[in-house]
């Protein structure tokens, strides 16, 4: 039996406005690729806000821990917290 881990997601940049203050949290199996967590806070940001379609955004956006840029097929082995990061434009 597969254990079970807690994962939580800080919103930055364009996502700020679907924060609510906190968070997004999820529980996933010990192992899951950092790819199904992302296609998971998709599906959990259209749930809670029917008015995000911003596919494009969270394609071209990173997930990252404490420490560094994580690829989608990052595995993840214990509790996380991650921050998704849109890219920034400025001059």
């Amino acid at each position: 039996m597969q254990n079970s881990i807690k994962v939580e997601i800080g919103l930055f940049g364009a996502f700020r406005q679907f924060a609510g203050g906190a968070p997004f949290a999820f529980e996933v199996p010990q192992g899951t690729r950092l790819g199904e967590i992302r296609n998971a806070l998709r599906t959990e940001l259209v749930k809670r806000h029917p008015e995000f379609r911003q596919q494009k955004l969270m394609e071209v956006s990173v997930l990252a821990d404490e420490r560094s840029i994580l690829r989608d097929d990052a595995v993840l082995l214990r509790d996380t917290t991650l921050a998704i990061l849109p890219p920034v434009g400025g001059g």
